[in-house]
């Protein structure tokens, strides 16, 4: 059950994703019970840290959040308001601490896969990331 969303409600999360109400790159629209934006060019994870703005802020404020195709080289952005942080799956919306624990859980296998870079194989992009110790110089 999504709840119904305010439109002052949709602004605030927009302009914190946009860094104020100014910079939101469209009409904020009605979606069902939520509501949309079309967004234009790239959203990244780090460097320009849009989309984990976008996931964490989505998981503080119990939003679902959805991208999905929109106009030519556009997607639109889509947040509903959630009511509990347990329960059914189409009423909730975990923290993002509860969303990772449940990702390592199941994920946990993958651990087990970090070891086959001492075994001479390619490592996993996880292993990459991770630091070398560094070089002994005695």
């Amino acid at each position: 059950m999504n709840l119904k969303m305010t439109i002052e409600e949709a602004e605030t999360f927009f302009s914190e994703i946009y860094y104020g109400s100014h910079h939101i790159p469209s009409n904020i629209k009605q979606f069902g019970s939520g509501w949309a934006i079309n967004h234009y060019g790239d959203i990244a994870t780090h460097d320009f840290n849009q989309l984990t703005r976008m996931v964490f802020l989505a998981h503080d404020m119990c939003y679902r959040l959805q991208i999905q195709q929109g106009a030519p080289g556009g997607v639109k952005i889509i947040v509903w308001k959630r009511g509990v942080r347990t329960g059914d799956i189409s009423d909730r919306h975990p923290t993002v601490e509860q969303a990772l624990a449940i990702w390592r859980e199941k994920h946990k296998n993958e651990e087990a896969r970090l070891d086959i870079k001492e075994a001479g194989e390619q490592p996993t992009t996880a292993q990459a990331c991770q630091p070398e110790e560094p070089a002994s110089t005695h």
